[in-house]
């Protein structure tokens, strides 16, 4: 690419820019050495700490629900499936475009994963080609709200009630993401947070099962709880294995807990910095990279933010990877990985499993997902991490780079 700008970083250093996500409030570092200074972080039952944030966790996303404090967000997935009760070999509708262990806990209970395309627009899952692979045996549907984009629950019950299938949330992006002014995670039979890595309720480890549902709700805690909470709930069909249950401990940590309710408790405010910089960041690339898209919200994504600023990139494809990596030369953070699940292994040859997983995956046609490798072929994720305090002056920085290399794309154009 002649006239290609110097590859000399144009913003700050990271380490004087601001901080990267996750980060705590003071108090809370000082609250996290006191449970481990009283020994109290040992506690075998549940410990004040976890049931605070549960009550917390809970109450914000209505009265009518119940939160289960898991060790990841993967664990609350595997109480969640758990918690349905569905029948073995039994299939779910899972999205193509998410995370593996959205779909990957269906194996170990002897479930069948089934993948459907993605809308073009959001990359959640496609619920017109989901309704085209229910079957006599399709007995749930899982939705993720990717990127913290709400998939629209208003699509999904009509689909759900006229099929008869339960209905899974996977809302690990979408912490205070409302859907048509309801929060996320509430309009299905049961629904898994992940609070762990860098989310934006984060405990550094750790995952929330959400239901309304008490059948779901004593199933999850005879499966990896403590067996004092869980007789509590268990009822007369579930009481008789309280006491060994399934010997999995899935439960959360009081650190963990504690960590994640400073970001419970401040998570609106801290949607509104990301927000505003996201507004800043999608502004810069409007006006210096017009070959960058910034992801779009659907009129039913009514309240929080983007977990990931995946921008589509209209470039051709022989000059889209060299104008990517100047922009990195500029201290631009980009990532182009999404793991495509029709694009593993798993899903198309898992004989190396069979002796270990009772219910393979249904085998998927790789060719079969045009939209999803469209979506996510022509597409880079900017890194937000450091969109969690006002980053004008980052920004400003990024924009600089835009320009550069938009200049640069110019003078290397067959007409430029």
């Amino acid at each position: 690419m002649s006239g290609a700008p110097a590859r000399t970083p144009v913003t700050r250093p990271r380490e004087r820019g601001p901080r990267a996500w996750p980060f705590y409030a003071p108090e809370t570092a000082t609250k996290v050495a006191q449970l481990v200074g009283d020994g109290s972080v040992l506690s075998i039952g549940q410990h004040p700490a976890v049931a605070a944030f549960e009550e917390r966790f809970a109450r914000r996303h209505g009265s009518a629900q119940r939160a289960l404090f898991c060790g990841s967000g993967s664990s609350a997935l595997l109480a969640a499936y758990f918690g349905l009760d569905l029948d073995p070999g039994a299939e779910v509708l899972v999205p193509t475009n998410t995370y593996p262990t959205t779909v990957t806990p269906l194996l170990l209970l002897n479930l069948r994963p089934v993948l459907c395309d993605c809308d073009p627009l959001t990359g959640n899952i496609s619920l017109d080609d989901a309704a085209r692979r229910v079957t006599s045996k399709t007995q749930a549907i899982a939705v993720t709200h990717l990127w913290g984009h709400p998939v629209d629950m208003d699509e999904v019950s009509p689909l759900a009630s006229r099929h008869g299938l339960a209905v899974v949330e996977d809302c690990s992006h979408a912490h205070g993401a409302t859907c048509r002014n309801e929060p996320v995670g509430t309009r299905a039979t049961v629904a898994a947070f992940s609070v762990g890595s860098r989310k934006l309720v984060s405990g550094g480890m750790g995952g929330v099962l959400l239901t309304a549902d008490e059948s779901v709700y004593a199933r999850a805690l005879v499966l990896g709880h403590h067996p004092d909470r869980a007789r509590d709930h268990a009822g007369a069909a579930l009481g008789r294995y309280v006491d060994a249950g399934f010997g999995l401990n899935l439960r959360g940590t009081a650190i963990a807990a504690v960590l994640a309710a400073d970001h419970l408790e401040r998570l609106d405010a801290t949607i509104d910095i990301k927000n505003r910089n996201l507004e800043l960041l999608a502004r810069a690339l409007e006006q210096h990279a017009p070959w960058l898209t910034p992801p779009r919200r659907r009129p039913w994504f009514t309240s929080g933010t983007w977990y990931g600023f995946r921008c589509a990139v209209d470039l051709p494809p022989d000059r889209a990877p060299a104008a990517l990596q100047l922009l990195r030369d500029s201290d631009v953070a980009m990532s182009t990985r999404s793991v495509l699940l029709h694009r593993q292994r798993l899903f198309s040859d898992p004989s190396p499993l069979r002796t270990h997983v009772p219910q393979p995956p249904a085998l998927c046609d790789p060719d079969d997902y045009p939209m999803a490798d469209a979506a996510v072929g022509r597409s880079v994720a900017i890194e937000t991490l450091q969109l969690y305090e006002p980053a004008e002056e980052l920004i400003e920085g990024w924009a600089i780079a835009f320009q550069r290399v938009t200049e640069a794309l110019g003078r290397s154009s067959p007409d430029g």
